[in-house]
């Protein structure tokens, strides 16, 4: 079995095949669910709604880094999150320099989302997820 995605063969033919149905009902339920959310969030004040925004951004850098079987430190995680968004840390954890590109590369991909995936953006994510370059891997 091949730990990581592109480790496989293939891993860069977009082609595959897929069950069709079974895929717009998952994403359908993901949809819906998105919008419960969201809608819950627009009740929240402004204070509560950055903290809530805070814990589902943990949540998911702690989810992202598990795909490539990377198992953070969540207390690093969560006080790498609470000073980007100026939140009080409350942990002491000393921020990890792998964690803090992990999650500025994904506040940029969530605030920015309408903003075209160009070659400057991809340039600003590999210099917070590498940066030491290649050779710091």
């Amino acid at each position: 079995m091949k730990r990581y995605l592109w480790q496989n063969p293939d891993w860069q033919d977009f082609q595959v095949h897929y069950d069709q149905g079974t895929l717009i009902n998952l994403l359908s339920q993901a949809r819906f669910l998105q919008g419960e959310l969201l809608g819950k969030i627009a009740s929240l004040d402004l204070q509560l709604r950055t903290e809530t925004q805070g814990e589902i951004l943990i949540a998911e850098t702690l989810e992202t880094s598990k795909i490539e079987g990377v198992e953070l430190n969540i207390e690093s995680v969560r006080s790498s999150v609470a000073e980007r968004l100026g939140l009080p840390s409350g942990t002491g954890a000393k921020n990890d320099r792998h964690i803090t590109g992990v999650v500025e590369v994904l506040i940029d991909a969530v605030r920015n989302h309408r903003s075209p995936l160009n070659l400057d953006r991809l340039n600003r994510w590999h210099g917070a997820l590498f940066p030491l370059g290649l050779s710091g891997v």
